[in-house]
């Protein structure tokens, strides 16, 4: 990963009283004592010092938004797995199989994924919720759109909506014939 530059760091060090605040409000996950609960308080600070959009919101807006996200996707992470995922014992571990090694396959896994939805978004029997989904695959934002199909931001809604339970109708039909 990259190092933070210098305005980063900077919103880092001026806001870790936020991260403390934050590790004090919230409670540790269970299997983290409060050090280590403390220590991934700041990792979070990081990862939310990366994202800053100054254009969007205040730092400390973002970053009490972003600490409780990557606090949820931790518990997520520990629960779904059942394994101990302190990131220092991760560190090691990711020496072992080489940080290039877990990049590209990372890269493999979600192109693969890519793939998978682009051919389930293929089968959606609508052009235009096709054309919808299509373009949030490219990143796009619902206004941007909007304004590109010329739709109401309500309509494109529906439309992607009615696209995700088509989606998951097929998934669920292929999922039964697998088990079938």
């Amino acid at each position: 990963m990259n190092p933070l530059n210098e305005d980063q760091q900077r919103l880092v060090e001026d806001n870790i009283k936020l991260a403390l605040k934050f590790s004090r409000r919230f409670p540790p996950p269970h299997g983290l004592n409060h050090d280590e609960w403390q220590a991934e308080c700041m990792v979070f600070l990081v990862h939310a010092a990366r994202r800053y959009d100054p254009s969007r919101s205040k730092f400390s807006t973002h970053a009490w938004i972003s600490m409780r996200y990557g606090m949820f996707d931790y518990i997520r992470e520990i629960q779904s797995v059942k394994k101990d995922y302190r990131r220092t014992q991760r560190i090691g571990e990711d020496e072992d199989l080489g940080a290039e090694d877990l990049s590209t396959e990372r890269k493999i896994r979600r192109d693969e994924c890519r793939e998978q939805l682009l051919a389930l978004i293929r089968r959606l029997p609508k052009p235009l919720w096709q054309e919808v989904w299509l373009k949030r695959m490219e990143g796009k934002e619902l206004d941007e759109i909007c304004k590109e199909v010329q739709l109401s931001r309500v309509k494109i809604k529906n439309v992607y909506k009615d696209g995700l339970n088509y989606l998951q109708t097929l998934a669920a039909r292929s999922n039964a014939q697998l088990a079938g």
